[in-house]
Parts: structure tokens; sequence; C-alpha cells
């Protein structure tokens, strides 16, 4: 399962982000530690994951920078046979990208002809392929800027993106990609595992994770509660929202 958000930018909670881009920085510059508890934020589990920098010349994207961190850190080949992306955001609010869910549909029908992420033999832009798991595979050891960079040279996204906030689905006007600063902002949540970063899944120790492409790293809001189930992490995930981001506000 994962979650994509669609919240309102006030003072307070840009207050908030800039205490948390503080903390997350601090973390960064001290290493990779061998256990969550010595973090807050920038854990194993949460840098185990493919983060993506918005660079400033992707302009207004940030709900196509959601749908991908979404697409990217999900086990694609279980979500096809298995379930689908689960997308919130308020109801009648404004969106950046014009309809995240729009894209996520689009892009999901697209990956029905590939393959799921990390397939090391996928080359990047090969006529049919999935262009979410060839640009994984491509970028996989680059940095979260680079990959930003990358993913604004791509024109495979940049097609998509552009088709999915024209397209009929979407709830409001397309904004412009270089028009002003708008006030909300996307992010997406997924669950995650210390293990994974090794190829492995640790039932008992999965935590929810937040992926903003605005922020310079994953942020790791702790572990879920319950049996693993995508039910759980939804919890996890409002639990998440109600503390960190309305709370915050």
């Amino acid at each position: 399962a994962a979650c994509i958000l669609l919240f309102p930018c006030s003072e307070k909670m840009y207050a908030a982000r800039r205490e948390e881009y503080k903390q997350c920085m601090q973390e960064l510059k001290v290493g990779i530690p061998q256990t969550n508890s010595v973090r807050k934020f920038a854990t194993p589990a949460a840098r185990s994951l493919f983060h993506i920098e918005q660079v400033s010349s992707f302009g207004n994207a940030c709900g196509t920078i959601a749908a991908v961190h979404t697409l990217a850190n999900l086990d694609l080949e279980k979500i096809m046979t298995t379930g689908f992306v689960v997308g919130g955001s308020p109801q009648g609010g404004p969106t950046s990208a014009s309809s995240s869910a729009a894209i996520v549909d689009l892009e999901m029908k697209d990956m029905t002809n590939g393959n799921s992420r990390g397939n090391e033999e996928t080359k990047h832009g090969n006529e049919g392929r999935c262009p979410i798991a060839d640009f994984c595979s491509s970028f996989r050891s680059h940095s979260p800027h680079q990959r930003g960079e990358a993913l604004v040279r791509d024109p495979n996204f940049q097609t998509m993106s552009d088709r999915a906030a024209t397209h009929n689905a979407a709830q409001t006007s397309c904004p412009s990609r270089d028009g002003p600063a708008l006030d909300h902002h996307y992010c997406t949540f997924v669950p995650s595992s210390p293990d994974q970063q090794h190829g492995e899944e640790n039932e008992n120790d999965i935590r929810v994770v937040e992926l903003d492409g605005t922020k310079p790293t994953p942020i790791d809001h702790g572990p879920m509660r319950g049996a693993g189930l995508a039910l759980d992490f939804l919890r996890g995930v409002c639990e998440v929202v109600q503390t960190k981001f309305v709370g915050a506000d």
C-alpha cells in the first residue's frame, strides 16, 4: 500500500518543515548508523528508499514527484497481482500537478507491460519498457539531486506528466509549470523496512516513511503497528498526518 497526500502550506507548516530540514541535514552529516534508534528521521529504513529531489527547473511538479516516488518504491509486480496504490487528497482542494490520481492511473497502465523495479537487465529508454522501472534501474546508484536532474531531462516523464495533468480525470485546471508557487503540496507515504536495503523485508519492523522531493531525505515517522496489513499502514499514515501535518498548523 501507499498513500499520496495533498496538504495546504501555511506559515506554521513552513516553520515546522524548516526545523525538520535542519534536523535531517544534521543527521545526514554523521553517516549511516546500524540501528534506527540513533536517528529520528534519516534512518536506514528511510535511506534505503529511492529518493528524488524536486529540482527547481522542474517547476510546479510535486504531484508528479509524489507519483514517481510512490511507484518507484513499491513492489510493482505484487501490486499488479494483489492490489493498487491508494491515493488521497483533501476534498475539493487544488492540485499542483492537477491530479496525481490521473498520473498514477496512467503510469500503472504503462507498467502492465514493464518489469518491476530493480531489474538490472532493464536498459533505460528501451521501447515498450516500463519508464519507472527503467529509470530506477539506470539511476539507482545516483544521488537524489542527480535523479531529479535526470527526471527533468527524460522526455518519457515529461510527456506522461503533461498528459496526466490535462487528462479529463483531472479535478482542476492545469497550472503553469513555470508559474508562481502554489499554496498546496504533495508528498507520499510508503512502508519500508531496515532490511529492505538487503533485499529482505522484516514484517516485525515495517516503518511509515514519507517521501517529499523538497526534503533532503525520506522521513521515517516510526514503526507501523499491527499485523503488517495495508489497513495497518494507512492507520499509521493517518496518525502521522494528524500529528505532524494537522498538528503543526
